[in-house]
């Protein structure tokens, strides 16, 4: 992986701004990696869940050695539910619910793993993202990561709110409050969603690295499970660098090749 994304340096993707798609192909190993490298650099990372619970992250996060639930320092998980009842989040020690105003989190410590936020306005996610980042980084540098910012359109969230909230994410980034910032989205080029392409393309446009996945155009292969092309912006180039592998998904790790170069 370090050699796909030309990391040498825990430091190298400070102040960047990260996309993650994936069409007709699962982008999950690429999330996984990221949230597991930042915490393994020290980063406080602060992961904001459309769709999946603290259990998944924790068990595929194991096979990257790293332990989430022996990292409530560093790590921050907020849970995003329709539904105050939320019983995945329920469940989890040191719970914070946040269903109301922000005032309501004024009783959040830097301890405070584990917050459901009950969808009300991406304004008041944005202020409950801000201050957990401002008050848990402690002198770290700090990486916030959501998945998967496009489910956000389907509960009811508009486009042009979802493109705002993004502009102010990366306004965080930019006066570096946030270290690093990294969004997975995910859009089918073959359904019809005008929403979802217009949030790809403004993401796009605004990202320092994007990997994309999408499945082989010639269909499925049991030795190819997809490919991978990452698209690089440096403000010296007028035109991002791209590239594109193939890969294979293993059951701990993955075996990334160029194309025609797939191993058994």
């Amino acid at each position: 992986m370090d050699a796909l994304l030309d990391r040498k340096d825990k430091d190298d993707f400070l102040g960047q701004f990260i996309l993650i798609s994936d069409d007709q192909s699962p982008s999950d190993y690429f999330l996984h990696y990221f949230i597991s490298q930042s915490i393994k650099d020290d980063y406080t990372v602060c992961l904001v869940s459309v769709n999946q619970s603290f259990d998944h992250y924790a068990a595929v996060a194991s096979k990257f050695s790293v332990n989430l639930r022996a990292s409530c320092s560093c790590f921050k998980f907020v849970k995003i539910s329709s539904y105050s009842t939320d019983t995945d989040v329920a469940t989890q020690a040191k719970q914070t619910e946040v269903s109301g105003p922000l005032d309501s989190t004024d009783t959040m410590t830097d301890q405070s793993s584990f917050c459901c936020y009950v969808e009300r306005s991406v304004q008041e996610l944005y202020e409950l993202i801000k201050k957990l980042i401002t008050t848990s980084s402690a002198g770290k540098p700090s990486c916030l990561i959501i998945d998967d910012i496009s489910v956000l359109l389907s509960i009811g969230i508009s486009i042009k709110d979802l493109l705002i909230f993004v502009k102010y994410l990366i306004n965080l980034l930019q006066t570096k409050a946030l270290s690093s910032l990294i969004l997975r989205t995910h859009h089918d080029d073959d359904v019809e969603d005008e929403e979802e392409r217009l949030l790809l393309t403004y993401l796009t446009h605004q990202s320092h690295l994007h990997l994309h996945t999408n499945g082989l155009k010639t269909g499925y292969s049991r030795d190819v499970h997809g490919e991978v092309t990452v698209e690089r912006r440096r403000p010296f180039l007028i035109q991002p660098q791209t590239h594109t592998m193939q890969y294979r998904n293993l059951d701990r790790s993955i075996n990334i090749f160029s194309k025609g170069l797939s191993q058994v």
